[in-house]
């Protein structure tokens, strides 16, 4: 288990009864779904307060044939036909390789490079709409018009409410704050300072970013039920690309249920294979 309905403090508390006082309602309790209203959201913290990870799956793998990368970036899959067969990558020293997969029916490349970077990858292997990818020069594998389409981000709304209570004073302190945050405007939409002092117009004004984007290679439009990029062989998309919409949550956990389900549904096919191959031996 990697989701779990976290415990009622006094932070919680007080921002349910708030929101619920400014008319915030129905009060909908614990749920995943998004809908209108008050509720509470899962967390990937367990009642320990342990944070759960991909990671806690790797004491169950094997590493055996296993390698990882770290710092190295994919620029590009590589097809036969329709076929991919490999990619093109940059390791963390800048130095280009090329990676090819074994033959066998069995061997697939997986992408997992998130609703922005999963149709970005595909695009710029020659899976997208032609009329785009034609205007950038790139050669044309297969015209997916859908690729890239249908994307959305859950939105967010920050209010900070001071400590009812003191508090302790921290030996911690800022040794220096990155700039990187301030590269990124959190809401570039007018304000309305003389408007009423509404919850309506306070999202509007405060709306940011949470980070939860999803679609671009959906299921049904990009890849199939079992997540194959239509048009092609050989090649999934296996992250939150391929989601029609973000549960109400941090979607970690379901990006990770996901991973295990195709993982299962990829060890059952090639069984699968395996055994007609034996039984036409």
């Amino acid at each position: 288990m990697v989701a779990f309905e976290p415990p009622m403090l006094q932070r919680q508390s007080t921002v349910r009864d708030g929101l619920l006082e400014a008319g915030i309602t129905p009060y909908n309790s614990f749920t995943y779904d998004h809908m209108y209203g008050t509720k509470i959201g899962g967390t990937i913290f367990d009642r320990d307060e342990h944070r759960h990870t991909a990671a806690d799956l790797l004491q169950y793998s094997n590493p055996d044939g296993l390698r990882v990368l770290l710092h190295a970036t994919v620029g590009r899959i590589l097809f036969r036909q329709t076929v991919a067969h490999g990619v093109v990558f940059h390791d963390a020293a800048g130095v280009r390789h090329r990676a090819y997969l074994n033959d066998g029916a069995k061997n697939e490349i997986v992408v997992c490079a998130g609703a922005v970077g999963s149709p970005q990858l595909l695009m710029l292997s020659g899976v997208g709409p032609r009329d785009h990818l034609e205007s950038l020069g790139i050669e044309v594998v297969v015209d997916q018009p859908m690729v890239g389409q249908s994307m959305s981000d859950n939105p967010m709304n920050a209010i900070f409410v001071p400590s009812p209570t003191p508090v302790e004073v921290s030996l911690i302190q800022v040794v220096g704050i990155t700039r990187m945050a301030l590269n990124f405007p959190t809401n570039l939409l007018p304000k309305h300072d003389n408007a009423s002092k509404s919850v309506e117009q306070f999202c509007k004004d405060t709306v940011m970013t949470i980070w939860h984007y999803h679609g671009g290679c959906q299921v049904g439009q990009v890849v199939d039920k079992d997540y194959k990029v239509v048009g092609v062989d050989a090649l999934r998309v296996v992250d939150g690309s391929t989601f029609n919409f973000s549960p109400g949550t941090n979607p970690q956990a379901t990006v990770m249920m996901l991973g295990r389900y195709v993982g299962i549904k990829i060890q059952n096919e090639r069984r699968e294979t395996d055994d007609e191959v034996e039984r036409k031996s």
